[in-house]
């Protein structure tokens, strides 16, 4: 698991493969392989760059990215709980949950709906902070890797995209061409 490669206090990681996938700052050097020279040689003939992209990645910067990847699970098992549920409209109107407020209120005519769909939008909130600490924390660890950069990027891109149509498909009615783009991006 992703957990046992940035586990604290491990100083070197279990396996040569995964060497550079996290590390604690000042714990993790090279592999002794990739000191000698014939090591070097071994991890170019395996299509290995030697680069920036070779050194660890940060244990604090694995832990961030993880806790994004977690709160996307999260985001779609709480948007398939509403899907299954029939709980898409338990807050009628968007961005309000009803008429007049943010949150769902007693008088609210949807039952439980209101607080399953409540909470998808809740945890919104959450994975949207997570993307931007993704995206902060790919930015200014060095070196600076532009895959990571580029897929936080995206994430914080697509949550934008998914409460926007989150939003078009409440206003929709749940009318089945916004519900498929909801479902698709």
């Amino acid at each position: 698991t992703a957990q046992a490669f940035c586990e604290p206090g491990r100083g070197r990681l279990r396996e040569r493969r995964r060497h550079d996938l996290c590390y604690e700052p000042g714990t993790v050097s090279a592999p002794e392989s990739d000191k000698k020279p014939d090591g070097q040689a071994a991890r170019h003939a395996a299509g290995h760059l030697d680069g920036p992209r070779d050194l660890p990645y940060p244990i604090a910067a694995c832990r961030v990215l993880l806790i994004t990847l977690i709160a996307q699970c999260g985001i779609v098992v709480t948007g398939a709980l509403v899907r299954l549920t029939g709980s898409g409209l338990g807050c009628p109107t968007w961005p309000e949950c009803t008429t007049g407020s943010l949150v769902p209120v007693a008088h609210q005519a949807q039952g439980w709906h209101k607080y399953i769909e409540f909470g998808n939008r809740l945890l919104t909130f959450v994975l949207t902070f997570a993307c931007i600490a993704s995206l902060v924390v790919a930015l200014r660890t060095r070196p600076r890797r532009r895959s990571v950069v580029v897929f936080s990027a995206l994430g914080l891109a697509g949550v934008a995209a998914q409460a926007i149509l989150g939003g078009i498909t409440v206003l929709a009615g749940l009318h089945p061409l916004t519900v498929a783009a909801h479902f698709l991006v």
